[in-house]
């Protein structure tokens, strides 16, 4: 039997077949894991004193105040999707509503914070131009590090009477340890689709993108929330039927991300059954040592937690050579980074080297950093 009380409600597919004894657990752990809502959805199924009232009132309420939040934040999404057509910008909408709205069929399932825009890599300059004449000001705003992959995103954030509306703008459909990915190609392969009042043309992400932005999505936390091993589980089952799964395991392969992809595929399959081919696992399978690391922590009865550090800057950086030049960078990041974090010259920021190095070295025998 599940350790988990969630796992066992998503798992059966009801609440009134798990028997749970404690909802006071559950509830603490949707809230952790990000899943309340689908949860609140599942319960409202439930028939009558199947589940204690308060926790009906409780998840009610969670459920009402996503879906009204996300309901203001699509008339944001779709103002923003109308400026950057104005301007010439070509831009999908990752994760957040469309997401939920593809893969759930509801937008109240799946809270979100913030808009996550992608863009092509010549019209991000204009993107934030674009986004500033509506009222956006830029928080993290670096295109230089942006595309030189020191950076995850170029965050911008517009004040309005009902708060703060996030936008993060991307040129890659996932972080910069993705350095291969071809994203002409995947331009190439995404659709077209409508967003809000089914008037606004926006791009989508094809089938085999979206399975895979969603796969480095959750390798990304680390495994650490069950909302994004379900997001995958969910994908699998509404857009699996349209991928050429072959062509699948080519690419991750060739953008060097099958550690990442493999993990989260995984990880769907045996906490789910997730109609995952086995030709595929075979395809994408990384070297013993990561599957047994992996065998270890993710687990078929117990909610992802996270992968131990060894574990996940393995998968992460596919594979220990990676893991290792990763570490070298933490330890001495590139100059660009140093310039920008400390606004110094070249010249200067040369210097942070050989007085790093010291301080590697003093380390152990007690030297503070001063």
């Amino acid at each position: 039997m599940c350790e988990s009380g969630l796992l066992r409600i998503f798992k059966i597919g009801s609440p009134v077949d798990a028997d749970i004894a404690d909802w006071n657990a559950v509830l603490q752990e949707a809230g952790r894991h990000q899943v309340a809502e689908l949860l609140a959805k599942m319960v409202k199924q439930a028939p009558e004193g199947a589940v204690p009232p308060e926790v009906m009132a409780s998840l009610k309420k969670i459920y009402s105040w996503t879906f009204m939040a996300n309901v203001w934040r699509a008339r944001e999404t779709e103002n923003v999707i109308l400026l950057l057509q104005k301007a010439g910008i070509r831009c999908i909408v990752l994760k957040g509503i469309p997401l939920a709205e593809r893969l759930y069929g509801d937008i109240g399932v799946r809270n979100s914070w913030d808009i996550d825009l992608l863009v092509e890599e010549d019209k991000l300059c204009l993107a934030v131009a674009t986004l500033k004449l509506d009222g956006y000001l830029q928080q993290k705003f670096n295109v230089e590090l942006l595309l030189a992959d020191l950076e995850h995103d170029i965050r911008m954030e517009k004040k309005t009477p009902l708060g703060s509306c996030w936008v993060e703008l991307h040129y890659k459909y996932t972080h910069r340890k993705s350095q291969n990915i071809a994203m002409a190609e995947v331009w190439e392969r995404a659709g077209s689709g409508v967003f809000g009042d089914g008037k606004t043309p926006v791009g989508e992400l094809a089938p085999l993108d979206l399975v895979l932005s969603l796969c480095l999505h959750s390798a990304g936390h680390n495994f650490s929330i069950f909302r994004n091993v379900l997001d995958v589980v969910q994908a699998i089952e509404v857009e699996g039927s349209h991928i050429d799964w072959k062509e699948f395991a080519r690419i991750a392969k060739r953008y060097g991300i099958s550690y990442r992809v493999y993990a989260s595929l995984y990880y769907a399959a045996i906490m789910f059954q997730a109609p995952v081919p086995l030709s595929v696992l075979g395809d994408l399978k990384p070297p013993a040592y990561v599957c047994n690391l992996l065998a270890k922590e993710c687990l078929p009865d117990t909610l992802p937690q996270g992968l131990s550090p060894l574990t996940s800057g393995v998968v992460r950086n596919e594979g220990v050579i990676g893991y290792l030049m990763a570490s070298w960078r933490k330890m001495f990041p590139p100059i660009l980074r140093i310039k920008s974090s400390y606004h110094i010259s070249t010249f200067r920021a040369l210097f942070f080297y050989p007085k790093r190095l010291v301080y590697l070295i003093a380390k152990p025998f007690g030297v503070r950093k001063k």
